[in-house]
C-alpha cells in the first residue's frame, strides 16, 4: 500500500458512517485515490503537506457526498440497504411498514419542531418544493412545523392526496 493510499484510508475512515455499505466505502476510497485534486496535492512527495492534502481530500469528499445526494443515487434505489436503515430507530421501521402497505402515501415523521421526509417521499418533496436534501446517502428533507399547513395544501394541490404523519 502506498503512502497516499494509507493517508486516504486514514482520511475516509473519519468520514465513513456506520450505515454505509461496503460498496459506498469503496466508491469513496476510489474517488479519493483517483481524483486529480488529491493526486496533485500529494505531489509525489514522501511526506505530504498535511494542510494541502487534507484540504484536497475534504473538497473531493464534499463533491462526492453532494453527488450522492441527488435523485437516483440514494440508498432507496438499493433495497438491500433498507434493513440497516430501519434498525436505526423505531420511527424508521414504522415508516417502512406504512410504505409497504400504502406505497402511494407520503409519510412524514415528526421530529421535534420539524417534519422530515425520507427516501421516495423526500424525492417527491424535493421535486415539488425544490428543497435541498440533508447531507447523506439517505434521501432526507424536511420543514419546520410552522410551515405545515401551507406544505400540506401545496402537496394536495400537486396531487398528493394521501399523507400520513408519524
Amino acid at each position: 500500500m502506498s503512502d497516499l493510499s494509507k493517508y486516504i484510508e486514514n482520511f475516509y475512515e473519519t468520514k465513513v458512517s456506520a450505515e454505509w455499505s461496503e460498496d459506498q466505502v469503496l466508491d469513496l476510497k476510489r474517488c479519493l485515490e483517483m481524483h486529480p485534486k488529491v493526486r496533485s496535492a500529494w505531489g509525489g512527495f514522501p511526506v505530504p503537506t498535511d494542510c494541502t492534502i487534507e484540504q484536497a481530500c475534504r473538497q473531493v469528499y464534499q463533491e462526492w457526498a453532494n453527488a450522492k445526494s441527488v435523485i437516483g443515487n440514494h440508498m432507496h434505489n438499493y433495497p438491500t440497504e433498507f434493513e440497516n436503515w430501519r434498525k436505526k430507530n423505531p420511527k424508521n421501521n414504522q415508516w417502512l411498514e406504512i410504505k409497504k402497505q400504502y406505497p402511494d402515501t407520503i409519510v412524514m415523521v415528526q421530529n421535534g419542531k420539524f417534519y422530515e421526509l425520507f427516501h421516495e417521499d423526500a424525492d417527491v418533496f424535493h421535486r415539488t418544493f425544490q428543497t435541498v436534501y440533508m447531507h447523506g446517502y439517505v434521501a432526507h428533507t424536511g420543514y419546520p412545523i410552522s410551515c405545515h399547513d401551507k406544505m400540506i395544501r401545496q402537496l394536495k394541490h400537486a396531487g398528493y392526496i394521501s399523507i400520513r404523519i408519524i
